[in-house]
């Protein structure tokens, strides 16, 4: 293309080996022979063959990887060993790592929430109704997170963590005194209005001072913290919620703690 004024038309590699041999000479003679082996040998055996992505994100190094593979086994016969390096591949497996982390702590962190509430309350059904915060809070925090395109990082991992131990003191304080407004009154409307006025009004107070006291961050000029303050606020609004409206209202239609002064009373 340089020799021919730049014209597009030449554009491509030359079909003639003798004038490909001319051009590398010219090159050698005339240029940085550096640039030259960084890819291809100076046998001009080996060529190193170097593509740019437009973007690193993961899902397009995954969508690139992918082709790359379909043709592994082409690239093996002609002696071509395929490997993966670079900071977007770097940053790729870290974020696979990341994820399987994050997918298996939540597990574990639910599964041991469960059975230490069924042993403080006596009741494997109300580890599993304590529980139910939790996992609304996982489901939204991280289905706002792929709406929004917000990648899972270090930053954003710690949010679940933050998720799970905020609410599952919100859970615990509201079950507890649930448990002992009905073993007082043995009324279960009474146990409800009780519950909500004491538990209810805490609970709801705590997040709104701790959702503000986060809501701070979206005015930091870190973009890492902008991103944290909206996401635990965002996580903090639906576990208390969650916790005051659909856990409550499993536990008002399971009957928990009145079922058996039903049974004592028949």
């Amino acid at each position: 293309k340089v020799m021919h004024a730049d014209s597009e038309k030449y554009n491509t590699i030359p079909d003639n080996k003798n004038l490909i041999a001319q051009y590398l000479l010219l090159y050698e003679m005339s240029g940085d022979p550096e640039n030259l082996w960084k890819v291809v040998t100076e046998d001009y055996k080996k060529a190193n063959i170097t593509y740019q992505l437009k973007s690193d994100n993961s899902k397009a190094l995954r969508s690139t990887i992918a082709i790359i593979e379909k043709y592994r086994d082409n690239f093996k016969q002609h002696g071509v060993q395929v490997n993966y390096a670079g900071s977007g591949y770097k940053a790729l497996v870290f974020t696979d790592l990341i994820l399987e982390g994050q997918i298996t702590s939540l597990i574990m962190s639910l599964f041991i929430i469960i059975i230490l509430l069924s042993l403080m309350f006596k009741k494997i059904s109300v580890g599993l109704i304590g529980s139910v915060p939790i996992i609304i809070t996982a489901l939204i925090g991280f289905g706002v997170m792929s709406w929004l395109n917000i990648p899972l990082s270090t930053t954003t991992a710690l949010i679940s963590s933050i998720a799970i131990g905020i609410g599952i003191d919100y859970a615990v304080h509201f079950i507890e005194r649930y448990k002992i407004y009905a073993t007082k009154t043995g009324d279960k409307m009474r146990t409800v209005r009780l519950t909500m006025h004491h538990s209810g009004r805490a609970i709801i107070f705590n997040a709104m001072v701790v959702i503000a006291g986060f809501l701070v961050l979206l005015f930091s000029v870190f973009p890492p913290n902008r991103i944290l303050g909206a996401l635990v606020s965002l996580n903090m609004f639906t576990s208390f919620l969650g916790t005051v409206t659909i856990m409550f209202l499993i536990m008002y239609s399971t009957n928990i703690y009145f079922k058996k002064r039903k049974a004592k009373n028949n």
